[in-house]
């Protein structure tokens, strides 16, 4: 069965999740993209400006950070000025983030887990004067089936004051995290095992792709992604992206208007209104 949130088919199971507690939403570029900063390539264009270092023809953003290193040119210390800089402008906004943070019916269930590396959800968290345990890169916090995640955990890292943060950001640091050391891989495995994972503004084609399929494998649980219909074809070739039929992941899918998702963040606030409502004593429509 499904419930309408605007344009959005949302399953009953996602309603359960928020209801039982225990729904994480796992969020990537396309939130803070909405919210006015750069997204993958994006900020892959911003730092070969910064760094005057071309991409290499078919280079992908982690291949291309790796030869900045190699270069000595410090790939972190670049991102991290570039966020920090973006972030300042006036222009930036953390609405939708504090939407994500209002998709829940006690605070204590407020569970976000984030790839990206600037710090809109911390800055929402101060909007809604709410007081969230925080985790980041590498010091992930352990889950388990009697210990739940709690707040908010910056999966990959997030920027700094002293300008030279932690980023999983060069494939040496995938390979590091979720193959050698295995330390944000065992994270997202014991994270599907245990919780229902919504995944928002999350490509097949991001980096992190086909380690939450790796994670996600022997899961129980229903998880979901939402998912812009022209992403279900692969954008070259037209032809279907098999990506996201992975087992366990049920697609919500919505319509995108141009380059704006309204469709989507108009069904998500709906959405954190019933959670209000519900907060408030009242049942869900």
């Amino acid at each position: 069965m499904e419930k309408q949130y605007g344009n959005l088919k949302i399953p009953d199971e996602f309603v359960d999740a928020i209801s039982d507690g225990n729904l994480v939403l796992l969020t990537g570029a396309g939130v803070s993209k909405e919210a006015g900063l750069p997204d993958g390539w994006g900020l892959v264009d911003e730092v070969i400006s910064m760094s005057s270092v071309p991409l290499a023809n078919g280079e992908r953003p982690e291949d291309y950070y790796d030869r900045l290193s190699a270069l000595g040119k410090e790939p972190n210390k670049l991102v991290n000025t570039i966020i920090q800089n973006r972030c300042s402008e006036d222009s930036i906004n953390c609405k939708h983030h504090k939407t994500l943070l209002n998709i829940h019916e006690l605070p204590a269930y407020v569970r976000v887990v984030t790839i990206n590396f600037d710090l809109l959800f911390d800055q929402a968290c101060q909007e809604l004067d709410m007081s969230l345990s925080r985790s980041v890169w590498p010091s992930l916090p352990q889950i388990f089936e009697n210990l739940p995640l709690m707040g908010i955990v910056y999966l990959h890292g997030a920027i700094s004051d002293d300008g030279s943060p932690d980023l999983i950001l060069t494939k040496h640091d995938y390979w590091v995290a979720y193959d050698d050391y295995k330390i944000a891989h065992q994270f997202l495995q014991n994270l599907f095992r245990t919780h229902s994972v919504a995944l928002i503004g999350i490509s097949a084609d991001d980096a992190i792709y086909s380690h939450l399929l790796s994670a996600i494998t022997g899961s129980k649980l229903v998880h979901f992604a939402f998912v812009p219909n022209a992403d279900l074809q692969d954008r070259q070739t037209g032809v279907q992206n098999i990506s996201y039929y992975a087992e366990n992941i049920t697609r919500i899918r919505y319509e995108v208007n141009g380059k704006s998702h309204e469709e989507l963040w108009q069904g998500l606030r709906l959405i954190a209104e019933a959670c209000r409502r519900r907060r408030e004593g009242e049942a869900y429509d």
